[in-house]
């Protein structure tokens, strides 16, 4: 018999390399989220031990609102650090090309978007607040030092808060077209013979 009849139709196919984007996006999802569970371990740590560190320069003054964490903190903190660890598996999942890290970028993008907001709004609030406590309490060291501080200490503050709100935003939104409109089929995170990322 003729070789070229024995050829069979897996040795005529092409070998087509599976996609790149998967890992990569994978290991930033990775990367995101080990940052996220640190920072948010050491936000946890912060909101029980402030009280105490605080009572001496606080000199019998309440906690400056900044430095106070109420249900709305802790609920924020809580929800914020699931996501985090839904992040984390998700980018797990897409480093090892599993389809079911698309469902997980979506939870993680449609749930932290709006849990940005609150946490943007009540640290706003929080600023007008210690403003208003460090006028309220003014031989206070904090409160002289957030006096001192004056209009350029307003601005970082709220440059701060303009940066976290885009990456908290921006992050997630990325996230949410990314998986909800370009890459929506199992193949295109797997491969496929065809190569049609």
């Amino acid at each position: 018999m003729d070789y070229e009849q024995e050829t069979t139709h897996e040795t005529d196919m092409p070998f087509v390399p599976p996609p790149k984007w998967p890992k990569v996006i994978g290991v930033i999802s990775i990367v995101l989220a080990g940052l996220g569970l640190v920072c948010g371990g050491f936000s946890a740590v912060g909101a029980l031990m402030l009280p105490k560190i605080m009572e001496g320069p606080l000199d019998g003054d309440p906690l400056p609102p900044t430095m106070q964490f109420g249900m709305i903190d802790y609920a924020v903190m809580g929800i914020g650090t699931i996501l985090t660890v839904v992040l984390l598996f998700a980018g797990i999942m897409l480093v090892g090309r599993r389809p079911v890290a698309r469902p997980m970028h979506l939870v993680y993008a449609v749930c932290s978007m709006p849990l940005t907001l609150i946490n943007m709004v009540r640290q706003f609030d929080k600023q007008g607040a210690m403003a208003q406590w460090a006028q309220d309490y003014p031989d206070n060291p904090i409160a002289q030092g957030v006096n001192q501080g004056g209009q350029g200490q307003a601005i970082g503050e709220a440059v701060g808060l303009v940066i976290g709100l885009g990456l908290g935003l921006g992050i997630p939104l990325f996230y949410f077209v990314w998986f909800a409109a370009i890459k929506t089929k199992p193949e295109q995170i797997t491969g496929s013979e065809e190569g049609v990322y």
